[in-house]
């Protein structure tokens, strides 16, 4: 396995709750926000590289150049968190080899194509069904806003769902 020390799905990216919470919980050294589209877009680039803290390394690449840099040892003993913007995003990451211990949904937001997967994680179909997928294939999947937070299993949420939409 890799230095990845947190794996994260957050429409946000870099903001408060992973500067102040989970930077502190999981003491990365490098913040990688893994995009295909944001690593494309220089003006967002530079937005999420100014949020960022000084303290920590910063990389914004598509998901093949991070997996390339992993494999090939660039980033060493360096502890990772990874965000992700989307559901799709990470999914994307995670079939083309990224690998993973567990998948955090942190942020999600309420849209009106979404359905509540607990207080604060809205999906969509669309994410249910890669994150269901993606379960079934092994991968942990949990939601979990701040550390002081509990950890929700992705299974609890097969279950419930599945039984609302029969």
């Amino acid at each position: 396995m890799n230095n990845i020390v947190l794996a994260r799905v957050d429409n946000r990216l870099v903001h408060g709750q992973i500067v102040v919470y989970w930077s502190k919980e999981v003491e990365p050294h490098r913040i990688a926000i893994v995009d295909e589209v944001i690593a494309k877009d220089d003006a967002m680039k530079m937005i999420y590289k100014l949020a960022a803290p000084k303290n920590y390394k910063m990389s914004i690449l598509p998901p093949r150049k991070f997996i390339d840099n992993l494999n090939s040892g660039k980033y060493g003993n360096e502890r990772i968190l990874v965000l992700f913007q989307s559901v799709e995003r990470a999914c994307q990451a995670i079939e083309m080899g990224l690998e993973i211990e567990s998948l955090q949904l942190g942020n999600c937001p309420r849209t009106e194509e979404t359905f509540a997967a607990c207080d604060y994680i809205f999906l969509t179909e669309k994410d249910y069904t890669l994150l269901e997928a993606l379960s079934g294939k092994g991968q942990k999947i949990y939601m979990q806003s701040t550390p002081g937070d509990r950890r929700i299993p992705f299974e609890t949420v097969i279950g419930k769902h599945n039984n609302t939409k029969k």
